[in-house]
């Protein structure tokens, strides 16, 4: 590892095969994001400092591998960087050492790239100041191969960390939105102000380039968001559509749906009614749609346009940039043959969805609960519960996501958290109300028909 490396430069062995080591672990350690032990997530350092020439070393070594999410370097990243200047000898073996790492990893030291033109992107972020303004405005240098570094007031961080801080402030920069705290995010609705298609363009920009490295996103992106980007319609199928509306506002999908409910016209209980209460202030595309009077010959028709609005229609005006900006770094061709699921399995980076949040909870836990109060019979809710445990296990990584975001509404963050009942719904369709907080699953009499059911209802 990281310490072993160090020791082995100390004790002057082959500079050949420390390089080749080197170049070996880059591989390895580049792929998993940070230092760490897969199975635990803890550094891998030891739990106590070594006395003699190596303390220097292990200092930095500690300092660069504290358990913090996305802060911990590669092991060629920290041997190459500034920080270790000090604890390399200066002799020749030591240059031709750090000169043909240099050349061997993909990222390499900050003045052999900058002299290529597109290698290392330094980001300067003074202290106290934004670390979003200062990705924003380096995002437009921003390449595939580039290698984006911060220079935090003085102090060297690796891209996660720059990227994993300006992304918590997307919210309070006004350039992603909620309608609540534990609810997705979407790009502002409305016009766009002075310099905010260049910010979304940017934005656009830094999701691409995690993407490409493999860097988790901690945004939580509706399903609605992820079609846009990669070029998929929104459900034709209303009640999946609405489901897509109650992900990100649970108050108009729950309107929505009582508006579906009820029977408008000269024979109906509800007559004359208009959309306006329910668009109420949306900027929309086409502003005739909200004197429009409803009926039951055109309810169906106006419920898909008033989804398709409120979802995307009032926000094109931010959505262009910031897919625009995802295309220049991820590339047209390979954003457009994703699938919304799998789009957002990227966007994970390694922070993939771990089985265990799937998995059927006890009624005092969040997440699926299997309330008995919910179940007639409790041999029907444990039967249940086993098939939907054993089929989730199942699920691939693209798969998983696609569920996260037909149950939750998201794939990452606090959507997760949110209570969602679990109950049979006596149909052969599984039903996702994210609105409700409720999911439906089909009625099956078999593991073996639960799980085709099941199947068929998780796609996007």
């Amino acid at each position: 590892m990281l310490l072993d490396t160090v020791l082995h430069m100390h004790m002057h062995v082959h500079m050949d095969t420390v390089a080749h080591d080197l170049c070996c672990m880059h591989t390895a350690h580049q792929a998993l994001g940070r230092l760490e032990d897969a199975s635990t997530s803890e550094p891998l350092m030891p739990a106590e400092a070594p006395a003699g020439p190596l303390a220097a070393a292990w200092a930095v070594c500690s300092g660069l591998t504290q358990k913090a999410p996305l802060a911990r370097l590669s092991v060629a990243q920290a041997l190459l960087s500034p920080l270790f200047e000090s604890l390399i000898p200066v002799d020749a073996a030591s240059s031709a050492l750090r000169a043909e790492a240099t050349a061997a990893a993909p990222f390499g030291g900050i003045q052999a790239w900058d002299d290529a033109g597109d290698g290392v992107v330094l980001v300067s972020v003074a202290e106290g100041a934004s670390p979003l303004a200062a990705a924003l405005e380096a995002a437009p240098r921003l390449r595939a191969t580039s290698v984006l570094r911060a220079d935090a007031a003085g102090i060297l961080q690796p891209a996660a960390q720059l990227l994993s801080a300006s992304f918590a402030r997307v919210r309070e920069a006004g350039l992603m939105v909620s309608t609540a705290a534990d609810l997705p995010l979407m790009p502002r609705a409305g016009p766009l102000r002075a310099g905010d298609e260049a910010q979304y363009d940017a934005l656009g920009r830094l999701l691409g380039y995690c993407i490409v490295q493999g860097l988790h996103v901690p945004l939580p992106l509706p399903a609605a968001l992820l079609a846009y980007l990669v070029g998929a319609p929104l459900p034709t199928e209303l009640g999946r559509a609405v489901a897509w509306l109650g992900a990100f506002d649970p108050p108009r999908a729950q309107a929505l749906r009582c508006l579906l409910a009820k029977r408008h016209g000269p024979h109906g209980e509800v007559r004359g009614a208009t959309l306006a209460a329910l668009l109420g202030e949306t900027p929309l595309e086409e502003p005739s749609l909200a004197s429009l009077v409803v009926s039951d010959a055109n309810k169906a028709r106006l419920a898909a346009e008033v989804v398709e609005q409120l979802l995307l229609g009032c926000r094109r005006a931010a959505l262009a940039p910031l897919r625009r900006g995802l295309t220049a770094v991820v590339g047209e061709a390979a954003l457009s043959a994703l699938r919304p699921e799998e789009l957002c399995r990227r966007l994970l980076g390694w922070e993939q969805p771990q089985e265990g949040v799937l998995l059927p909870r006890a009624e005092s836990e969040c997440c699926l609960c299997f309330h008995a109060s919910d179940w007639g019979e409790e041999a029907l809710r444990e039967a249940y519960r086993g098939w939907f445990s054993q089929w989730a296990a199942k699920l691939p990584p693209p798969r998983r996501c696609a569920l996260l975001l037909l149950v939750f509404g998201g794939a990452t963050g606090a959507v997760l958290a949110r209570p969602t009942s679990v109950l049979c719904g006596g149909t052969a369709e599984a039903r996702f109300l994210p609105e409700a907080q409720l999911l439906y699953l089909p009625a099956a009499s078999s593991a073996a028909e639960f799980d085709e059911r099941m199947d068929a209802a998780v796609a996007l």
